[in-house]
Protein backbone atom coordinates (compact mmCIF):
# COMPACT_ATOMS: atom_id res chain seq x y z
CA UNK A 1 0.00 0.00 0.00
CA UNK A 2 1.30 3.49 -0.90
CA UNK A 3 0.21 6.41 1.42
CA UNK A 4 0.10 9.75 -0.02
CA UNK A 5 -1.08 13.32 1.77
CA UNK A 6 -4.23 15.08 1.08
CA UNK A 7 -3.02 17.38 -1.14
CA UNK A 8 -1.36 15.52 -3.38
CA UNK A 9 -4.50 13.25 -3.45
CA UNK A 10 -6.80 15.41 -3.90
CA UNK A 11 -4.48 16.33 -7.28
CA UNK A 12 -4.51 12.68 -7.81
CA UNK A 13 -8.21 11.74 -7.34
CA UNK A 14 -9.33 15.15 -9.47
CA UNK A 15 -6.90 13.46 -12.56
CA UNK A 16 -8.19 10.19 -12.40
CA UNK A 17 -11.87 11.01 -12.07
CA UNK A 18 -11.66 13.66 -14.94
CA UNK A 19 -10.25 10.65 -17.13
CA UNK A 20 -13.18 9.10 -16.30
CA UNK A 21 -12.32 6.66 -14.34
CA UNK A 22 -13.16 5.10 -10.98
CA UNK A 23 -10.64 5.53 -8.04
CA UNK A 24 -10.92 3.71 -4.43
CA UNK A 25 -8.96 4.50 -1.50
CA UNK A 26 -9.10 3.99 2.38
CA UNK A 27 -10.85 6.85 4.51
CA UNK A 28 -9.70 8.55 7.37
CA UNK A 29 -11.07 10.42 9.63
CA UNK A 30 -14.69 10.08 11.71
CA UNK A 31 -16.81 12.91 10.05
CA UNK A 32 -18.73 10.57 8.15
CA UNK A 33 -19.37 7.90 11.45
CA UNK A 34 -21.07 5.87 11.79
CA UNK A 35 -21.93 5.56 8.30
CA UNK A 36 -17.68 5.49 6.73
CA UNK A 37 -15.45 5.02 9.66
CA UNK A 38 -11.79 5.28 9.86
CA UNK A 39 -10.40 2.25 7.54
CA UNK A 40 -12.78 1.51 5.43
CA UNK A 41 -12.36 1.46 1.89
CA UNK A 42 -14.80 3.72 -0.51
CA UNK A 43 -15.25 3.50 -4.31
CA UNK A 44 -15.72 6.90 -6.00
CA UNK A 45 -16.79 7.13 -9.94
CA UNK A 46 -17.15 10.41 -11.75
CA UNK A 47 -19.95 12.81 -11.78
CA UNK A 48 -22.76 12.33 -14.06
CA UNK A 49 -24.72 15.71 -14.29
CA UNK A 50 -25.09 17.22 -10.76
CA UNK A 51 -25.77 15.14 -7.73
CA UNK A 52 -28.52 15.49 -4.98
CA UNK A 53 -28.97 15.64 -1.53
CA UNK A 54 -28.25 12.68 0.55
CA UNK A 55 -25.49 11.89 -1.93
CA UNK A 56 -21.41 11.58 -0.33
CA UNK A 57 -19.15 12.91 -2.52
CA UNK A 58 -15.21 13.66 -2.41
CA UNK A 59 -14.14 17.55 -2.88
CA UNK A 60 -11.90 19.95 -2.57
CA UNK A 61 -12.08 21.86 0.26
CA UNK A 62 -11.39 25.76 0.42
CA UNK A 63 -7.62 24.47 0.87
CA UNK A 64 -7.93 22.15 -1.84
CA UNK A 65 -7.45 18.88 0.37
CA UNK A 66 -9.52 16.33 -0.62
CA UNK A 67 -13.17 15.70 1.83
CA UNK A 68 -15.91 12.91 1.66
CA UNK A 69 -18.84 14.33 2.84
CA UNK A 70 -22.67 14.31 2.12
CA UNK A 71 -24.58 16.65 0.38
CA UNK A 72 -27.35 18.40 2.93
CA UNK A 73 -28.71 21.47 0.64
CA UNK A 74 -28.51 22.91 -2.70
CA UNK A 75 -28.41 26.72 -4.37
CA UNK A 76 -28.34 28.26 -7.52
CA UNK A 77 -24.84 29.08 -6.63
CA UNK A 78 -23.80 25.10 -5.25
CA UNK A 79 -24.13 22.65 -2.87
CA UNK A 80 -24.02 22.71 0.97
CA UNK A 81 -22.37 19.38 2.65
CA UNK A 82 -21.41 17.95 5.83
CA UNK A 83 -19.75 15.32 7.74
CA UNK A 84 -22.37 13.23 9.49
CA UNK A 85 -21.10 12.94 12.69
CA UNK A 86 -20.57 17.00 12.40
CA UNK A 87 -22.49 19.71 14.03
CA UNK A 88 -21.76 22.47 11.48
CA UNK A 89 -21.98 22.20 7.70
CA UNK A 90 -18.98 23.30 5.33
CA UNK A 91 -20.80 26.01 3.45
CA UNK A 92 -21.35 26.41 0.41
CA UNK A 93 -19.55 24.00 -2.15
CA UNK A 94 -19.01 25.15 -5.72
CA UNK A 95 -20.40 22.20 -8.14
CA UNK A 96 -16.65 22.77 -9.63
CA UNK A 97 -15.07 21.70 -6.24
CA UNK A 98 -16.90 18.43 -6.62
CA UNK A 99 -14.47 15.49 -7.97
CA UNK A 100 -16.45 12.04 -7.46
CA UNK A 101 -19.50 10.29 -5.84
CA UNK A 102 -19.44 7.51 -3.37
CA UNK A 103 -21.24 4.02 -4.43
CA UNK A 104 -19.79 1.96 -2.37
CA UNK A 105 -18.08 1.37 0.92
CA UNK A 106 -16.24 -1.80 2.36
CA UNK A 107 -15.38 -2.07 5.62
CA UNK A 108 -16.50 -1.66 9.36
CA UNK A 109 -18.76 0.95 7.55
CA UNK A 110 -22.47 0.64 6.50
CA UNK A 111 -23.42 0.83 2.70
CA UNK A 112 -27.56 1.55 3.33
CA UNK A 113 -27.03 5.20 3.75
CA UNK A 114 -25.91 5.26 -0.29
CA UNK A 115 -29.67 4.29 -1.16
CA UNK A 116 -32.31 6.92 -1.49
CA UNK A 117 -34.40 7.29 0.36
CA UNK A 118 -31.98 6.71 3.85
CA UNK A 119 -29.03 9.09 2.03
CA UNK A 120 -32.05 11.87 1.87
CA UNK A 121 -33.37 11.31 5.31
CA UNK A 122 -29.89 10.88 6.56
CA UNK A 123 -28.87 14.39 4.91
CA UNK A 124 -32.36 16.20 6.35
CA UNK A 125 -31.75 14.82 9.71
CA UNK A 126 -34.56 12.73 9.59
CA UNK A 127 -32.33 9.60 10.48
CA UNK A 128 -30.04 11.62 12.49
CA UNK A 129 -26.25 9.78 13.01
CA UNK A 130 -26.06 10.68 16.50
CA UNK A 131 -28.88 8.30 17.17
CA UNK A 132 -26.92 5.74 15.18
CA UNK A 133 -23.94 5.67 17.47
CA UNK A 134 -24.98 3.63 20.13
CA UNK A 135 -27.31 1.58 18.46
CA UNK A 136 -26.47 -1.67 16.14
CA UNK A 137 -29.81 -2.93 16.28
CA UNK A 138 -30.80 0.01 14.58
CA UNK A 139 -28.07 0.53 12.34
CA UNK A 140 -28.70 -3.66 11.57
CA UNK A 141 -32.43 -2.72 10.76
CA UNK A 142 -31.60 0.09 8.87
CA UNK A 143 -29.41 -2.62 6.69
CA UNK A 144 -32.39 -5.17 6.24
CA UNK A 145 -34.85 -3.07 5.59
CA UNK A 146 -32.09 -1.25 2.66
CA UNK A 147 -31.35 -5.08 1.48
CA UNK A 148 -35.46 -5.81 1.58
CA UNK A 149 -35.68 -2.73 -0.71
CA UNK A 150 -32.55 -3.75 -2.98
Amino acid sequence: MYVIGRDEFAALASEVLKRGKNLSFIAQGASMSPFIKSGDTLKIKPLKGTPGVGDIVLLKDGAGRSVVHRITGKTKDGIITQGDANSFDDGLVTCDNLLGKVYKVSGRGYTFHLRFPFSYFIAKGILSPKKFSGSPLILSLLKKIADFLG
